[in-house]
Parts: C-alpha cells; sequence; structure tokens
C-alpha cells in the first residue's frame, strides 16, 4: 500500500501528524509539494515569503530523506491544475491513499473539496489532519452551540481544550519503507524568478538548526520578558517565529510543548510573560476560527457586513504616501520603509500604521491587507485579514471606531529615545530628540528635506469619528 503526502503550508518533517501516519499505516510514501506560481500572483503574495518557501523545501528534502521519504517538487499554474496533478499521480503510481493537513482559508476548502472528489472517483482515499492550529476550529463552541465572535470567552474555551488534548510529543525518528519519485519534478534553481536576494538568511534561516535555535533562544531567554518588552520595536521583544508559523516549517504544537517545559509555573498561573505569549499562539488559533466560521471574510467582506458599504476614501496619492513612508509622521514612516526594504515589521508598529490608513487617512483596509501580503515574509492571510479589519473597526471583536492611535504620541512611548526612527528615516538625524516625534514644530524644520505631515491629527479625527458617527445612525 502507498500513500503520498501533499505539502502545503506545513513545511516540517517533524511534529507531522500525516507524514507519521502514513509511515505507520503504509509500506511505501512518498511526499510532494506543488509550487504554483499563478496562485501566489494571485494572492500577491511577498518575495521574501516565497523566496523562505523555496529555501525551506530545498531544506525539507534533506529532512525527509533522512526518514526515507523523498520530496517531489512540481509545478502547476494553479490550485485547479493541482488537484489534476495529484490525481494523475495516483494513478500513474499505484498510491492508495493521499494525506493532507487542512487549510482552513475559503479557496483552499473548495480545493480540498474537489481533491476529495477527484480521488473518490478513483476509489482513492484523502486523510485531513489538523496540525495548523494548536485547537481545531470545529473543537470549540459556545453555550448556544455557536461560534466565538469575542476573543475573550474563546480564549476561555481554547485553553481548556488545550489542556483536554494533553498533547505530547510526535516522532520524528520512524522511517518510512519505501518511497518512489513522481513525474516531472522542476529543480529549485529554475524557480529563481521567485527568489528575492534581500531576504536576510541570517535573520531569517530555513534550516532546522537555525531555526530550532531562534524558538529555543526565545522560549528559553526572551519569553518571560515578552510582556514588558513586545512593544518596543528597538528591542528583540518578540519571536520572529511567524514567518515559520505562516509556512508551516515549525509546528505551534512543538512551540506549545517547548512553552509547556520551560514555563509551567506561568503557564498555570497564568500570568508572566510567557503566558501572553500562549495567548498570542491562541489569536492566531482564533483568527483561522473566524475564517472558517464566517467564511465572508475571505471574500474582500467585513465581518460586520454593514461596513461593506462604509465610505472610504480613494486618495490614491496619499496611499503611496503611506507606502513609501511619507506621511510626515516619523514613527508612521519609518515602520513603512522597515516594512520595504527588509519584508518585516514589528507588532506594534502594523498597529500603528494601519490605524494610520484607515482612520486618519480614511482609506480602504483592503488596501492596506493587500498591501501587507506583497511585502511581509510572515504573510498569513488569517492573521492579517483579522489584524486589519481590527483596526478598521469592521471585524470581529475589533477596536471600536472612535479608538484611534495618536501616531506622535505612540512614537513617543514605544521609541522614546527615537533609535528606532533615525535608524529608518536619515533626514531627521539633524533634529533635536525632543522634538523628533513631531519634526514640524521645530523651528528649523523649513531646512529638513522631510515632508509635513500630511493631515491634520487633531482634525482629522474628529472627521473620522463624524463619518463613522453618521454611517452607523444611518445603518
Amino acid at each position: 500500500m502507498s500513500a503520498l503526502i501533499w505539502l502545503r503550508s506545513d513545511l516540517r518533517a517533524d511534529w507531522h501528524s500525516p507524514l507519521n501516519y502514513a509511515i505507520e499505516q503504509h509500506d511505501s510514501v512518498t511526499a510532494v509539494y506543488i509550487v504554483t506560481p499563478q496562485q501566489w500572483r494571485h494572492y500577491g503574495l511577498a518575495q521574501a515569503k516565497t523566496d523562505l518557501i523555496l529555501a525551506r523545501l530545498a531544506e525539507l528534502k534533506k529532512r525527509l530523506k533522512d526518514r526515507n521519504v523523498y520530496l517531489n517538487i512540481v509545478k502547476e499554474p494553479d490550485y485547479t491544475s493541482s488537484v489534476k496533478r495529484i490525481a494523475i499521480e495516483c494513478q500513474k503510481h499505484n498510491i492508495n491513499n493521499v494525506y493532507v493537513n487542512a487549510e482552513y482559508e475559503w479557496d483552499e476548502r473548495q480545493r480540498d473539496k474537489a481533491l476529495k472528489l477527484a480521488l473518490q472517483d478513483q476509489g482513492i482515499q484523502c486523510g485531513v489532519f489538523h496540525d495548523t492550529c494548536l485547537v481545531r476550529p470545529d473543537a470549540i463552541f459556545n453555550q448556544q452551540n455557536k461560534p466565538y465572535k469575542v476573543f475573550t470567552p474563546y480564549f476561555k474555551a481554547w485553553l481548556a481544550e488545550l489542556e483536554r488534548q494533553n498533547m505530547t510529543p510526535l516522532s520524528a525518528n520512524s522511517q518510512a519503507s519505501q518511497t518512489q519519485t513522481l513525474d516531472e519534478e522542476v529543480e529549485l534553481d529554475s524557480l529563481s524568478d521567485w527568489y528575492w536576494s534581500r531576504r536576510d538568511s541570517k535573520r531569517w534561516p530555513a534550516c532546522d538548526k537555525g531555526l530550532t535555535e531562534k524558538a529555543r533562544a526565545f522560549v528559553s531567554e526572551r519569553a518571560a520578558d515578552y510582556a514588558s518588552n513586545r512593544d518596543i520595536p528597538i528591542k528583540e521583544g518578540t519571536s520572529e517565529l511567524s514567518p515559520y508559523l505562516s509556512i508551516g516549517a515549525i509546528s505551534p504544537a512543538r512551540l506549545y510543548h517547548q512553552l509547556s517545559i520551560e514555563a509551567r509555573q506561568s503557564l498555570e498561573q497564568r500570568n508572566g510573560g510567557e503566558y501572553e505569549w500562549l495567548r498570542e499562539l491562541a489569536w492566531r488559533d482564533f483568527y483561522r476560527y473566524v475564517m472558517f466560521h464566517f467564511p465572508h471574510v475571505c471574500k474582500h467582506r467585513c465581518f460586520q457586513s454593514q461596513y461593506d458599504e462604509f465610505p472610504w476614501e480613494t486618495d490614491k496619492k496619499a496611499f503611496e504616501a503611506w507606502c513609501e513612508g511619507r506621511t510626515g509622521y516619523p514613527v508612521v514612516d519609518a515602520a513603512m520603509r522597515c516594512l520595504n526594504q527588509t519584508g518585516w515589521m514589528h507588532n506594534r508598529l502594523r498597529m500603528i500604521v494601519s490605524s494610520f490608513l484607515c482612520k486618519h487617512l480614511r482609506l480602504p483596509w483592503r488596501w492596506g491587507e493587500d498591501y501587507f501580503m506583497s511585502r511581509l515574509i510572515d504573510g498569513d492571510f488569517a492573521s492579517n485579514n483579522g489584524g486589519w479589519q481590527w483596526s478598521a473597526s469592521v471585524g470581529t471583536d475589533a477596536a471600536p471606531y472612535f479608538r484611534i492611535f495618536n501616531p506622535t504620541t505612540q512614537g513617543e512611548r514605544y521609541d522614546k529615545q527615537g533609535r528606532f526612527i533615525r535608524s529608518w528615516v536619515p533626514e531627521l538625524e539633524s533634529v533635536p530628540d525632543k522634538h523628533l516625534h513631531q519634526p514640524s514644530a521645530w523651528q528649523g524644520f523649513s531646512d529638513v528635506d522631510y515632508p509635513a505631515p500630511i493631515v491634520d491629527h487633531k482634525a482629522t479625527v474628529a472627521e473620522t469619528k463624524r463619518r463613522f458617527q453618521d454611517f452607523l445612525a444611518s445603518h
């Protein structure tokens, strides 16, 4: 009996339920990853992310070989042709079972429905596992047996389910008895058009050794201080593991297991930095949960459907200024320039710049959502969509419309000495520290090659609140 593992956003050889199950149950186990350039373009994935995926595949070939599983890398334009390719390969190579890890986005769910039907027509079984989340999205509901819409009660149920699961490590030592190659495999070097030469391979290693050390360093050395350091962009206060969770190079179950060993007391007492970081893993699950139960959010629609008709502005020049870091608000501009040059943005900065786009410029949150996906190395639809809807006050458990960050005070609070701003906005080198966060108020500003604020904070906030109030009154 032969099995095929179709890898998607689970690019690892350990903590992998489909892989372990296939090795245990089948004589021959083969893996495949389908590169889909047309689909990637359609979703506007960042080249930083596709570069990480391709680099990770090169590493994963080696790791799967250690388990006597050959990783075939093939190329198809999109999901439709990928499903057909899987069915054809199964027929050619007498494969009896296909195993996958579930993905919860709408298009991916439709793809997997088509896969099951195509395989069913050939008498082939398709097994679906749920390693993507710590708690699968169909596992918990409220007392009315309906999906949660608010994070806090969801989190309480999530914690209870996590404890009930009593998670144990998955072995990475078992080996398949046999493996095989598929037809028309592509060489990774032939996909070089998708590589982004500016990915910092030292900061974002693709090898198991590098990402294992990255996870260990955070959990063992920095997680305890996560609550106090997480909002300071210049500090290494966050885990920077989101790129690996996004492509599945590291399992959330593995991270939880490490955390439960290193910080058992913090998790049991439900306080401290480690517990706060676990809460962030729960937010990651929550946005997948929302996407699963309320799939309209996958279709360019607001969770709160009445806001689909909200009259956002369409000022392309203002949007370009935001994208390029030319708004006249130093912390916003530094954050956007950092994103454009590195493919990464600190979470506090993501909140600041998204609030600015939606509440100061009143531009469509979908524009920001798409732009982030086109730049971020950790671009993840569920988390990105959930975060943007939260900032725009149109999502589940969103910030109220009148909660609007003041970018000047945010900069003063979280980049007090201006080290982050100065590292990305060199035009402000001559501006004294006391005026750095509001350089236009400095008497020497006319000699600085830096734009004046694109909007007046007080006036635009008042107008935004008025527009939301008027909209809600009429809806």
